[in-house]
């Protein structure tokens, strides 16, 4: 149906906060929506919810499977699309009610292959925090430089897409992993030409309780903080393969992880990031920055107890300027 959107929402145990996000959508400006919702075999009271919601709206579809991951909901919600557009978003979140119609006006009759709006607000416990804009660019739209891309968040869920632009390029999300949507985004990088600037409303994202992702890989906390090194893995090979390594992501942030590892686990951190870092080519490690080179330089010449003060230092200056950060915000 032309112009119709797609808003897939992949549901898992998400009760709580499921009626705000259907509220949301439903209560869109831009009407012209058919809402694919995926219950990814939720064990709360999800199921009825969505039953209620789909019997006072049509364009509400509700799918019931058994739980196998946010990736295959998706992209079994990309399989029963039928609009010219998709849209993702995560079932704990919400948007404002002119949150597609800006997305929409900014791409309509255009040759960009997907609209972006990083107006975002962090929803705590207590109150709702603006996020600052990473993205300066006023309404319109772009040739996409990697300059540019750099600016845009890389989550899913704040874009609308083009759907031939998905499905003549095969992306989907890989299955499995916690990190997919970094996975996603660094593919979409190397087939987006253009790209629309929306201003229009927000996104709201919520930061508390047990929000839509812990949800989903609450079981194995840990073993996901290694997933962040697979995913890198797989950027590699995909961007090693498309000729493209000179535009490929830093691995300097696989750092950060190190923070959240279980300290009996360090040892096995260090075994995946050497790991990796042994499939690197002399040449894409000759074209790093200064900070990648010396990461790369302690992991694989140094020792375990060398690489641990290493990392540790790192990660301390990390949190002191996250700190700083949300001082400045008012967190």
């Amino acid at each position: 149906m032309n112009n119709l959107i797609s808003v897939i929402v992949p549901i898992y145990n998400v009760q709580a906060y499921l009626p705000k996000c259907l509220d949301s959508l439903v209560g869109q400006s831009y009407q012209n929506l058919e809402i694919i919702c995926i219950d990814d075999g939720s064990t709360d009271n999800c199921a009825n919810i969505l039953a209620e919601y789909s019997k006072q709206d049509s364009r509400i579809k509700v799918f019931s499977k058994e739980n196998a991951g946010v990736s295959v909901a998706r992209n079994f919600g990309l399989s029963e699309a039928s609009g010219e557009y998709i849209f993702f978003i995560d079932s704990d979140d919400y948007i404002s009610e002119d949150y597609l119609e800006g997305l929409f006006e900014a791409i309509n009759g255009s040759e960009a292959e997907l609209s972006y709006n990083d107006n975002l607000i962090n929803v705590y416990e207590h109150k709702n925090i603006k996020s600052s804009r990473k993205c300066s660019k006023n309404k319109g739209v772009y040739k996409l430089s990697d300059r540019l891309w750099n600016k845009v968040r890389t989550s899913s869920c704040n874009k609308l897409y083009k759907k031939s632009f998905l499905t003549n390029n095969s992306l989907t999300f890989e299955q499995g992993l916690r990190f997919e949507d970094r996975l996603f985004f660094n593919k979409l990088r190397l087939f987006v030409n253009k790209i629309a600037i929306s201003r229009k409303g927000n996104y709201f994202y919520r930061r508390i309780g047990e929000s839509f992702c812990n949800s989903y890989y609450d079981k194995d906390k840990n073993g996901s903080k290694f997933d962040e090194i697979e995913v890198y893995r797989r950027m590699y090979e995909f961007y090693d393969a498309n000729h493209s390594l000179d535009r490929l992501d830093s691995f300097y942030w696989l750092l950060k992880h190190f923070s959240r590892t279980k300290e009996g686990n360090h040892r096995h951190f260090f075994e995946e990031l050497k790991s990796l870092f042994s499939d690197f080519s002399k040449e894409f490690v000759s074209r790093r920055t200064r900070r990648e080179k010396n990461f790369y330089y302690y992991i694989m010449n140094k020792s375990f107890e060398e690489n641990l003060i290493y990392v540790n230092k790192q990660s301390l200056m990390r949190k002191m300027i996250r700190f700083l950060l949300n001082i400045k915000r008012g967190v």
